[in-house]
């Protein structure tokens, strides 16, 4: 967790994440400012990666930025515009308005991309949030949306590296949402009350039987 009042120097971080992957973890970091990105690429640099690396929001994201990206995944928020329009209008700086909450450009740069409610301080609906990444809000860069397919995909990753689909197999977990809906009235419209039940590990949580 970065803050850019108290951000660690240079080589303390790189030293933080070598701890990390030493122990064969990946390390994840939250950036939602232009130099914590800036900054934790850098340490990253220092300290090598490892598979499994990524970065929390990503709020901020500079065009020059994204080529750096490549082998991290990133984990981010497409709803915040739409929840948040009027207060970033307002409080965030003009030059970081452009690069708010990238989406499509960070995929199309080959970066591993999924997305998360962030629940609380976000809608915890997941199907909130992939309205907004297919329909993204014209003051912020409506370029940046993607196709319902893709929205759809960005919740469809495997637990242990989110930015791969995970495959409907024999063998696999079990954790499945059954839909009262077929793809294409599903893709159209996106809605949560398309769900007709929930399965974790094979158990119903969520629906009839």
């Amino acid at each position: 967790m970065l803050d850019d009042t108290t951000l660690p120097p240079l080589d303390e971080f790189a030293d933080q994440i070598r701890g990390a992957h030493a122990a064969d973890r990946p390390a994840a970091v939250h950036c939602v400012t232009r130099v914590q990105l800036v900054l934790t690429l850098a340490a990253l640099d220092l300290a090598g990666r490892l598979p499994g690396d990524r970065i929390e929001h990503g709020a901020v994201i500079a065009a020059g930025s994204l080529p750096d990206l490549r082998g991290l995944t990133v984990i981010t928020q497409p709803h915040f515009v739409a929840e948040r329009g009027e207060q970033y209008a307002a409080d965030v700086p003009p030059d970081d308005l452009p690069d708010l909450w990238r989406l499509r450009s960070v995929i199309d740069a080959g970066v591993g991309v999924a997305a998360g409610s962030d629940a609380p301080f976000g809608g915890e609906d997941p199907w909130q949030v992939m309205r907004a990444a297919a329909r993204r809000p014209a003051l912020f860069r409506p370029d940046e949306a993607v196709s319902p397919a893709r929205a759809l995909a960005l919740f469809l990753g495997e637990p242990g590296a989110p930015a791969v689909q995970r495959l409907l197999a024999p063998g696999q977990p079990a954790d499945l949402a059954l839909l009262r809906a077929g793809p294409h009235e599903m893709l159209h419209s996106l809605a949560s009350d398309l769900v007709a039940a929930t399965f974790i590990g094979g158990e119903l949580v969520y629906g009839r039987g």
